[in-house]
């Protein structure tokens, strides 16, 4: 792309150049070393991730542009996000998610995207807001909408996502003065998600045909968090409560009644549990 750059400097589309000139950056940066004090580096690592959500939201730009022109019609493909999908080797599911979101913040008010695109916030920040104007009751006028992405937009500076998902359950607040509204529409909110978990939910198991099986599984929160602590509880070392998985797996393992890897004390909790599940009981 840069040699494009020194062939031919004023017939590249703007959009292509700025692309060549980012990859010449880039190029540039790999060459140099990154020795430096933990506070420039902590610096500079804010600032490409600011520079991230800045390209996230040029690749949304990109992508509202491609739908408008119908690109996929041209190639084949069944929609946009495949034909990006194709063009980029990426996963149908996340482009489709990209492209979600690249057309909510086309219906959105001007905050949320001016803000992904200043690089004050992620893409996944965006995704959270957009979803919450999305969810405000019928009867909210488009002036009040916005108040509320401004809140949510100034709030995302200092909440992770998963902060901010939360917080916007209660979004209302920043416009209804009443507080059972906004609880009755935050319970609405809460039992939607949960119907939704529950459609969601499913478990794959497959045979590697290694002696071991690899499984994956989406359940709703609160399932997965019972499960979570009940693993913990069996597995902690403290407790040296792996019984007859533990005495299998050796001698060593046996006398200091524990491991080093949780993720390995959780799988041997987990086999615990199913060891001891009454299969004489269980339906046919």
């Amino acid at each position: 792309m840069t040699a494009l750059l020194d062939l031919a400097p004023t017939g590249i589309p703007p959009v292509l150049r700025g692309a060549a000139e980012v990859h010449q950056v880039l190029d540039d940066l790999g060459t140099t070393g990154f020795a430096a004090s933990p506070a420039t580096l902590g610096e500079a690592l804010q600032e490409w991730t600011r520079v991230e959500s800045r390209i996230s939201a040029l690749r949304h730009e990109i992508l509202r542009a491609a739908d408008q022109a119908n690109a996929a019609a041209a190639s084949g493909a069944s929609d946009t996000g495949a034909w990006a999908a194709q063009l980029t080797m990426t996963d149908n599911a996340a482009l489709a998610r990209e492209m979600k979101l690249a057309r909510d913040l086309a219906q959105t008010s001007s905050p949320t995207r001016a803000a992904l695109a200043d690089g004050r916030i992620s893409a996944e920040h965006a995704g959270v807001i957009t979803n919450a104007r999305k969810q405000l009751p019928t009867g909210v006028t488009p002036e009040q909408a916005q108040t509320v992405e401004e809140v949510l937009v100034e709030k995302a500076a200092s909440m992770k996502p998963k902060q901010l998902r939360q917080e916007a359950r209660r979004a209302l607040a920043a416009i209804e003065p009443d507080e059972a509204v906004v609880d009755a529409h935050e319970h609405e909110l809460v039992r939607s998600e949960e119907e939704r978990a529950y459609q969601a939910t499913k478990l794959t198991l497959h045979d590697n045909g290694d002696g071991t099986i690899t499984g994956h599984f989406t359940v709703p929160t609160f399932q997965g968090q019972l499960l979570g602590k009940i693993l913990d509880t069996i597995s902690a070392p403290r407790r040296a409560r792996l019984g007859a998985t533990l005495a299998q797996a050796g001698p060593d393992t046996e006398r200091t009644g524990r491991y080093e890897d949780p993720a390995h004390r959780r799988g041997l909790a987990f086999l615990e549990i199913l060891e001891h599940l009454p299969t004489d009981r269980l339906h046919s």
